[in-house]
């Protein structure tokens, strides 16, 4: 399907022609809110994604970030590491910017220098590096960074931080775009304060005709168009509490896939059918279905398809999750390890450690035995891999949790290890952050959903 004609991209095309109508190559705006609502965040993030490549249709060079907001006094030195990180190690960012401005030559090694004194003040050693990088671009090109942080630890002082910048006076045409919910408005304050240079922008987006328009595209004697109808009329089912709906079209979405004779197919219908029977609590169906499609899911995987690996992954999480809700936790625990191991294999050690996080919360209170062995090779593996790649994890719950099993044991010299380690990743009060965002999780019951 052509651009022309695809509804998502015809909606990201409304996003960028607001923002040439309402931002274009205006000097005194240097502060961008976009209000959304919860369900057009990913069609934001196909916008960002399209704007920082060379299909990018409005007149800024884009930056994006999104990389997690822990504290005020972090932030901005968590921005300048991983923009110095970027550029000096993928050549290939910089070639895509000579491509366009062949005298493009911003020398960032003088920053690395700066980022890790702790005398400079790393606010105004951002704003430096701003105006710094846009010099580089022509005059009237502006230039946008973008921020879309995974996690917000504080949103008060994540509007303390942006006003901390906007007092730096960055230069003209160097701009902040942020993100705000459109029915709390978290910035509000943030742009009355500044309003000659600020700008709110929101535009209706109709997303969900947009997957309907997708979903109804297509031959409709094709087994996958039919599927992608079944999936739509499930969701609008649950969506209106509809149980018998959902089960009408959850079967013919098994049918549907049957006929095609395809196992990755066949365990998908029996997946999105168990998903949604999960609102119900019609947990004898959900595991009926999860184990019908896991054994084909396995089939599948020993036939030679490698799509069923992840499917076998996805099975074990919502059985865990099933499991965990019916309160039998020693199952449950087995299968969010189980799901662990599987994501490992793919190499996606970011879901791994959530997973073993989900398992060692699950028995935390059953087995301390098993919860110090789930902690320990947990920890063990996450420090393997890279520390931007763990920012984006829940390794502050598991390195907080392994710090306590080993104090218990007296190991102080091992407690040391894990808080240099940790303080590596997220800064100095690691801890007293993990133990906030604990009285946060209380509020919340920890289930598959609020963090797969």
């Amino acid at each position: 399907m052509s651009n022309e004609h695809n509804p998502i991209a015809l909606l990201i095309s409304q996003i960028q022609s607001k923002w040439i109508d309402e931002i274009g190559l205006s000097e005194n705006i240097q502060l961008v809110r976009w209000l959304i609502k919860p369900e057009q965040a990913k069609l934001f993030e196909g916008f960002l994604k399209l704007e920082s490549s060379e299909h990018g249709k409005i007149p800024d060079v884009l930056l994006v970030f999104l990389t997690p907001f822990k504290d005020i006094n972090s932030f901005s030195h968590a921005i300048i590491e991983q923009w110095l990180n970027v550029f000096q190690e993928d050549q290939n960012i910089i070639d895509d910017y000579k491509k366009n401005n062949p005298n493009f030559n911003w020398d960032s090694a003088s920053f690395k220098t700066q980022s890790s004194s702790e005398e400079i003040n790393q606010d105004q050693l951002l704003v430096e590096m701003i105006s710094s990088f846009k010099n580089q671009l022509p005059e009237k090109t502006p230039f946008t960074i973008a921020f879309l942080p995974y996690t917000i630890e504080d949103v008060k002082e994540y509007a303390q931080w942006l006003q901390q910048i906007l007092n730096q006076k960055i230069d003209r045409l160097c701009r902040i775009m942020v993100f705000d919910h459109v029915q709390d408005r978290y910035f509000d304050k943030l742009l009355k304060q500044n309003s000659s240079i600020s700008k709110s922008l929101s535009i209706p987006l109709d997303v969900e005709g947009a997957m309907q328009k997708l979903a109804a595209t297509g031959n409709p004697n094709d087994p996958e168009f039919q599927f992608r109808q079944c999936i739509l009329n499930m969701s609008k089912a649950t969506q209106n509490k509809n149980l018998s709906e959902v089960e009408k079209w959850g079967q013919r979405g098994i049918e549907v896939a049957q006929k095609t004779g395809l196992k990755n197919m066949l365990s998908t219908a029996h997946l999105v059918f168990a998903s949604m029977l999960f609102s119900f609590k019609a947990f004898e169906k959900v595991d009926e279905l999860l184990a019908q499609g896991l054994s084909l899911a396995k089939k599948g995987l020993a036939a030679g398809d490698e799509t069923c690996q992840n499917l076998v992954i996805q099975h074990y999480g919502y059985q865990a999750s099933s499991n965990q809700f019916q309160k039998k936790y020693d199952l449950a625990c087995d299968l969010f390890c189980k799901q662990a191991e599987g994501y490992l294999e793919i190499a996606l050690p970011q879901q791994a450690i959530t997973a073993w996080w989900m398992a060692g919360n699950t028995i935390k209170k059953r087995d301390s035995e098993r919860f110090k062995t789930i902690v320990t090779m947990a920890f063990t593996e996450a420090k393997k891999h890279d520390k931007e790649t763990l920012k984006l994890t829940t390794i502050g719950f598991i390195a907080d949790d392994y710090y306590k099993v080993l104090y218990d044991n007296r190991q102080l010299e091992q407690c040391e290890e894990v808080d240099r380690f940790m303080i590596s990743i997220e800064g100095e009060h690691w801890r007293s952050s993990i133990k906030e965002q604990r009285k946060t999780l209380e509020k919340k019951r920890l289930s598959l959903f609020n963090w797969m």
